[in-house]
């Protein structure tokens, strides 16, 4: 009976996300997070056909914001069958 239940789950789980994807941008290993192009995509100009993975140091900001982004991205897709955020946030992106 508690309507803010859901809101918290998703809150405690963005953080929870955060860290391993941080992990998995800073490790320069070749394990990590790749960046793949789908050959059918509308601008063929942007981007590859080979995968990239992406690569920061620590002091990037950018692997922090990354890393926020996908957790958020992560936190949306957990549970709520119909009603998918997740899939939302990932519809509104200004590129591919």
């Amino acid at each position: 009976m508690n309507p803010y239940r859901p809101l918290l789950i998703m809150f405690i789980s963005i953080p929870a996300f955060f860290f391993p994807y941080l992990l998995a941008l800073l490790v320069s290993k070749k394990d990590g997070i790749w960046q793949t192009w789908p050959e059918d995509r509308a601008r063929s100009d942007l981007g590859s056909n080979d995968p990239q993975r992406l690569k920061f140091t620590p002091r990037n900001w950018r692997a922090y914001l990354y890393a926020l982004y996908f957790s958020v991205l992560s936190a949306f897709h957990i549970g709520w069958r119909d009603l998918n955020v997740g899939t939302w946030i990932t519809r509104m992106q200004p590129r591919e």
